[in-house]
């Protein structure tokens, strides 16, 4: 696919998306609904294009980068991190209902830039097994396309299932694995994340500038930092002790917010980078943007 069939494709709606829209429409043809008639109309277009007026990521960066650059700046000066960045890493603590953004020129010369709150997500601790669950992913992730006509204002869309979530479902003969799994606007989600549409203005336009290749996102069922107790959800697989040893040790290599960086000595990993973690190549130069020039593994037991 080029570069530009890549800006000008349509996205398909999100099943999130399309579970909130056909709660309103069944709320608006209800009697005595106050929506109109034609709104419901519009809103019926849940057959996998996206409604129009049709944006390319090239008009929304227009439209909303300069004021989502302006208000991330004083987060990156704070941090000594040049903008854009060469890398970044998204995390989503579930439980902590948070996402962390770290950024820095190389994977492994991150920095802590600031917290967003989760305003919508649904289901519990426990990964993405099949579609419907309604479960927010668990896992190591990229970031594989931009959506600048989401239904929820702007989305970036996470690469669920990866291999991962492949090679567990083939072991347990599971096949509907669900997919469409975003970061987006809005403030309701079911099984993606919904951060705010000015947040998501800004987790587009960074993405955006730094290139989806150089952003990696960790979904976690709650800061292994804090708490080595591994999540026992209904129907948490046998294998998620394996998944959650993973996220710790990603988490781990990453440096602790509010701590500096020559204070943080005390690590479960040691000896792994971010770019190991994560699974970061070499990265590419970022695209400047306009107007910037110990063996702990036994606490994971599920069974």
């Amino acid at each position: 696919m080029t570069a530009d069939s890549k800006l000008l494709r349509r996205w398909p709606v999100a099943p999130c998306a399309v579970i909130a829209r056909v709660m309103a429409m069944a709320i608006a043809m209800a009697p005595g609904s106050a929506v109109l008639a034609e709104d419901v109309v519009e809103d019926a277009a849940l057959q996998g294009e996206i409604v129009e007026p049709w944006y390319t990521i090239e008009q929304r960066l227009e439209q909303y980068g300069p004021s989502a650059r302006a208000r991330m700046r004083d987060h990156f000066a704070a941090a000594s991190v040049a903008y854009p960045p060469g890398a970044v890493v998204l995390v989503a603590l579930k439980a902590e209902r948070r996402v962390e953004m770290y950024a820095g020129a190389t994977p492994d010369s991150l920095a802590h830039i600031r917290n967003y709150p989760v305003y919508g997500a649904s289901g519990g601790a426990g990964p993405k097994l099949r579609s419907g669950d309604r479960q927010v992913p668990e896992g190591l992730y990229r970031i594989e396309g931009l959506n600048p006509n989401s239904h929820y204002h702007l989305s970036l869309r996470v690469n669920y299932p990866n291999a991962f979530d492949r090679s567990m479902a083939a072991r347990e003969g599971r096949t509907n694995l669900g997919g469409d799994i975003y970061i987006h606007g809005g403030m309701e989600s079911v099984g993606c994340l919904a951060m705010g549409d000015r947040n998501s203005e800004e987790l587009f336009v960074l993405a955006a500038d730094v290139g989806e290749d150089n952003v990696r996102a960790v979904f976690s069922p709650l800061d292994f930092r804090a708490s080595a107790t591994a999540p026992e959800g209904e129907g948490t697989p046998r294998w998620a002790g394996t998944l959650y040893q993973e996220i710790w040790r990603a988490l781990d290599a990453l440096p602790r917010p509010g701590v500096a960086r020559e204070q943080q000595v005390l690590r479960f990993f040691p000896h792994v980078s971010v770019s190991d973690a994560l699974g970061f190549e070499q990265p590419r130069q970022a695209a400047s943007a306009p107007g910037h020039g110990n063996g702990a593994g036994s606490v994971y037991s599920t069974q």
